[in-house]
């Protein structure tokens, strides 16, 4: 061997735990990397979906206070209906946002259910729902 190749022998035989420890990590690494972009891959898709069927089980058992309900009806019968019927006192029945907020809690800590307030009612699909009920009733 010549001295050149002697020389770079000893010099890699000197360093060789170096670049053993650099390969490791560096392997190390790649796994790791490699691992978290499967999982981002797998996991971002996957976990919606089970979200959503999560959120969509629990909607189904979704329940409105009667207190809560007896309010927006109230409202929506002032609004809609009172003077159809030559109603001319109405009761006043108005709940303050504070009484609101401490029925929803009182509500959602008693139960699992999801607790729909006034607003988060959907106001034509409500309308329809009457509509088709009065007009079945009327066949």
């Amino acid at each position: 061997m010549s001295q050149a190749k002697v020389d770079k022998y000893k010099k890699e035989k000197k360093n060789r735990a170096k670049n053993v420890k650099k390969a490791r990590v560096k392997k190390v690494v790649n796994t790791l990397l490699v691992a978290a972009v499967i999982g981002i891959i797998i996991g971002f898709p996957l976990g919606k979906i089970m979200y959503n069927h999560y959120y969509d089980k629990k909607m189904e058992k979704a329940t409105i206070s009667t207190a809560i309900f007896d309010y927006w009806f109230q409202e929506y019968w002032d609004l809609h209906h009172a003077e159809k019927f030559g109603v001319e006192e109405v009761v006043d029945q108005e709940l303050s946002d504070e009484q609101i907020d401490q029925l929803v809690d009182e509500i959602s800590s008693a139960s699992d259910s999801i607790v729909v307030t006034p607003e988060d009612l959907d106001q034509e699909a409500l309308e329809e729902a009457i509509e088709n009920a009065s007009s079945s009733d009327a066949q």
